[in-house]
């Protein structure tokens, strides 16, 4: 009951600033380096601000809980599909092509054992010590209710990149 999400009250509004916004919302420390790659030319997502900044906020904050020595966080966004880039590996083979949006949230932290991806999204589940392990769960109600979808790639001790991918 806790991960329930509100319905969406989409708005248009540019990847750009709603990766500024939730920067905003989060207390980096200092020895971690952010930086930020979302070309201008990108079309807007038809999404709920609050619901998405959530989400960011959380890969953000994940990030850099990841990285206790510090390390590096790049937050990018990119136009795949339609011809740009290859579909993603998800899209139904044969489905028209569409474009699509993504934002990611790489960082240079301890990685995830393929054991724990297993159950990333699983209610309850955590590693830290004062987690509850509902986060992910929300991020992925969230990100579904808007119409997208969640993907995860992490290298034991090279990083993890949590990528949210809307239609356009």
């Amino acid at each position: 009951d806790f991960a329930r999400t509100k319905p969406p009250q989409r708005q248009s509004l540019a990847a750009k600033e709603l990766v500024r916004q939730s920067l905003k919302r989060c207390t980096l420390p200092d020895n971690i380096t952010v930086t930020v790659d979302i070309p201008e030319a990108l079309p807007s997502l038809n999404v709920d601000p609050p619901q998405l900044g959530q989400v960011l906020t959380n890969f953000i904050t994940n990030g850099a809980q990841a990285m206790p020595a510090g390390g590096s966080l790049q937050i990018a966004a990119r136009r795949v599909g339609g011809g740009l880039a290859p579909a993603p590996s998800w899209y139904p083979s044969g489905a028209p092509l569409q474009d699509f949006l993504e934002i990611s949230v790489t960082d240079t932290g301890e990685g995830i054992s393929p054991e724990n991806m297993k159950k990333l999204f699983q209610p309850l589940f955590t590693t830290k010590t004062k987690g509850i392990g509902l986060g992910l769960v929300v991020v992925k109600n969230l990100t579904e209710a808007n119409g997208g979808k969640v993907k995860v790639e992490s290298e034991v001790g090279k990083g993890t990149t949590f990528t949210v991918v809307f239609p356009v």
